[in-house]
């Protein structure tokens, strides 16, 4: 594998990089059961996709491994499921943050016909809802550090089962 520095990876020469890899892979072309018979998937892959427009979370999917432990599922399910939480509570937050921050522009409409909303007319709503809501981002930040504190273990337990597996087959 050809290993570049930092300065030398300019979009051309990953560019004939990828040229060069392309073209021995076509020489060494696998062989027809190779090509039927596809290798298990022996790690766990994570895609990421782009923000959600609501939310500005970045929307994953985990692939499991083929021949997954108990304890990566187990693991595997903890982080799915503190990513929903984390959805929701972001969802309702920014619409709700919308919502009001629509309401409070309507009203400054209504009550100065005329006069343009500026970041400081602005900063009197930003003020208010963070005031408004912070007891609930506080219940939010604990329920944070709640769940990612539960999931050392599972992690661990994971880590350690994903090594074995590595190490011993």
């Amino acid at each position: 594998m050809l290993r570049l520095s930092v300065h030398q990876r300019s979009l051309s020469s990953l560019c004939g990089l990828a040229h060069r890899a392309a073209a021995a892979a076509a020489t060494t072309a696998p062989t027809a059961t190779a090509a039927a018979t596809p290798a298990p998937q022996t790690i766990e892959i994570v895609r990421m996709g782009p923000p959600d427009h609501v939310t500005n979370l970045r929307p994953f999917e985990i692939i499991p491994a083929a021949n997954e432990s108990v304890a990566e599922r187990e693991y595997r399910e903890m982080r799915i499921a503190a990513a929903q939480g984390h959805d929701r509570f972001w969802r309702s937050n920014n619409t709700r943050f919308v919502q009001e921050k629509a309401a409070f522009e309507a009203e400054l409409a209504r009550t100065q016909p005329g006069q343009p909303i500026t970041a400081e007319t602005l900063s009197v709503f930003y003020k208010r809802f963070l005031d408004h809501n912070l007891p609930l981002h506080k219940a939010y930040n604990a329920e944070w550090w709640r769940i990612n504190i539960s999931m050392l273990v599972p992690a661990a337990r994971a880590t350690i089962a994903r090594v074995r597996r590595q190490v011993f087959g």
